[in-house]
């Protein structure tokens, strides 16, 4: 008999870009120091990003971080792996609250591995699974990695299993509908390998990036910085990724431009 209790949530596989370069060019310690303060850091950072979303005293951060002690990492090389149950028996402002914290710790470790220079690519998929201290085993870890390899740029996507549940269990919520389409998920039409493309929802953390850049140059040299740290070489064949991540982050800030334009537009009307 099976001593191994099977969950079901989502699972995220975050692929390090430039990994090998990054190895090689610094020591084994500061490398290691670098990704552990990240990952040591994203429990007081989910609960700020919290806060700031919702409000210091707004009684609804208690639903948010009852998850905090569910929500689990795991780095295993060059790849962090993310995870947290959610049980389907929940009602659905508690599934929103589940979903919703998952979210922002997966976008908090994206904005921090790339404002480290050290960017990620991945995918999150949704689905049972059996976890235990360093070992995790499911078919979502393995529908989140492949869907991962396709892409070519530094994004994070949405695999079908997620968007089903997301469908299936909170479908009509307009909370969090809304929330999905303003701040968490934004579709695009990504890149991946081969010169393909396919329209998927994306993890969209950037508008906590974009303030910094006051114009489309600023975030070409934003995105160099990034691909370049810690010493990394970009060789040819990365050239098409750093093309496409920022591709992805100037339809971002393109479009907060159009979003900032239209609402200054409405308030200039009311006046």
């Amino acid at each position: 008999m099976s001593t191994f209790q099977t969950k079901v949530g989502p699972i995220a596989f975050l692929d390090i870009l430039g990994y090998k370069s990054f190895i090689v060019r610094n020591s084994p310690e500061s490398s290691a120091e670098i990704i552990k303060s990240i990952l040591d850091g994203l429990d007081e950072k989910t609960k700020s990003r919290i806060a700031e979303a919702v409000g210091t005293n707004d009684p609804t951060q208690n639903g948010f971080l009852h998850f905090k002690a569910n929500f689990q990492t795991l780095l295993i090389s060059d790849s962090i792996i993310g995870h947290m149950p959610i049980d389907s028996s929940l009602d659905t402002d508690t599934k929103i609250y589940a979903w919703a914290y998952f979210f922002c710790a997966i976008m908090i470790i994206q904005e921090m591995m790339f404002t480290s220079g050290l960017p990620v690519r991945g995918a999150v998929a949704y689905g049972n699974y059996v976890s235990e201290k360093s070992l995790i085993v499911g078919r979502p870890l393995i529908e989140a990695y492949e869907k991962s390899l396709e892409i070519d740029a530094a994004i994070v996507t949405l695999a079908k299993s997620v968007e089903d549940n997301l469908r299936n269990s909170i479908d009509g919520n307009s909370t969090f509908l809304e929330m999905l389409n303003t701040i968490v998920i934004t579709e695009y039409l990504t890149p991946l390998k081969g010169e393909s493309e396919e329209r998927c929802y994306t993890l969209s953390w950037i508008e906590h990036l974009t303030p910094a850049a006051k114009n489309l140059d600023d975030i070409r040299q934003i995105v160099y910085r990034a691909f370049w740290g810690h010493s990394k070489e970009i060789s040819r064949e990365v050239d098409q990724k750093v093309f496409n991540t920022e591709k992805y982050f100037a339809k971002h800030f393109i479009d907060q431009q159009i979003k900032a334009n239209k609402t200054s537009k409405e308030k200039s009307k009311q006046l």
